[in-house]
């Protein structure tokens, strides 16, 4: 299930579980810089580096993955961390 958050400065991967298809929402009020979002397989492998833009963004990553656990970290262009976290695929 799908859970949007009602707090608009909170950047919010979703859904988690998800089938391939996610949403990020990346708010002004988290950072103006440029990010990307990079997903690693359980052994650190990177499977997808993907530019995010301010706003609400939507990521395929059904032809990347099968079903199991990835990794995600948001990171700025100058390399600053900014959320990371698990993501659990179902198919």
């Amino acid at each position: 299930i799908a859970v949007e958050s009602s707090d608009k400065g909170e950047l919010v991967v979703y859904p988690n579980p998800s089938n391939g298809l996610l949403k990020v929402n990346l708010p002004s009020e988290v950072t103006t810089e440029a990010c990307s979002i990079v997903f690693y397989d359980i052994i650190g492998k990177e499977l997808l580096n993907k530019s995010l833009s301010q706003g609400l963004n939507q990521i395929d990553l059904d032809s990347k993955v099968s079903s199991g656990v990835l990794i995600y970290t948001i990171i700025t262009e100058k390399g600053t961390l900014i959320k990371s976290g698990k993501l659990i695929i179902t198919k």
